[in-house]
Order: structure tokens, then sequence, then C-alpha cells
């Protein structure tokens, strides 16, 4: 449940300028289905990297910037993101390489049927 109403133009304004927009347009990320994480992975690292007590057996605290910066980057690779996971299909596209939620995707020939992606196993 959200605190704040995150569709209000003062907020959503002051949430933009915190972030230095880059020089040019960054390369698109393309991740494959063994980078993503189910949510019991993802709800297992929480507690994993963001531990408040004990060490990492080097002596470092568990909950720190570096985990956390982990942490945020399984997560964001774990999602759906339609502006990045598109789909061009031509005869060398591999199934396995495909953006899906669906890990069991591994063989077949790929065709288009008016518009639709389909698999021929």
């Amino acid at each position: 449940m959200s605190k704040n109403d995150y569709t209000n133009q003062t907020i959503t304004t002051r949430y933009k300028s915190l972030v230095v927009k880059p020089g040019s347009t960054p390369t698109k990320v393309t991740v494959s289905n063994d980078e993503k994480r189910t949510r019991a992975e993802m709800l297992d690292m929480v507690e994993e990297l963001l531990a408040t007590e004990g060490t990492d057996g080097v002596g470092a605290r568990r909950a720190n910037m570096e985990n956390f910066r982990a942490l945020l980057h399984i997560l964001i690779k774990s999602i759906n993101n339609d502006l990045d996971d598109v789909v061009s299909l031509d005869a060398t596209t591999v199934t396995s390489s495909m953006p899906t939620s669906s890990k069991n995707l591994s063989a077949g020939t790929l065709y288009n049927d008016k518009g639709i992606v389909k698999i021929k196993l």
C-alpha cells in the first residue's frame, strides 16, 4: 500500500529531479530467463541480503548499500518491461533468448500468424 499519491505532479516532478539524465540514450538490456528469479527466491534474498544481524563471513555487516544494490538489480531484471522486452522474429531467433515469464520455453520454431507469435514444437 502506498503512503503517498504517486500520481501527484509535485511528487513525480521531485522524484524525476533526483535522477540525472544520461548524456545519451542507454542501451536496452535483454535479460535471459535464467537471470530472472521467482517471488520466493526474491523474498529469500531480501532476508539474506538485508539481514540486520550477523556478518557476511568476512566481518562486514550484512545490510549494506552493496547488498541493497544487488537486490535492486535482481528485482529489476525479474520484472516484465514492455519497453525493453520487444521481440523481433527472424530466421535466427532462438526461443531461449526471448523475454518471457515461462522458464519452460526451451525449443521450437517461431512463426508469425497474423501478428501473433506462435511456437511450433
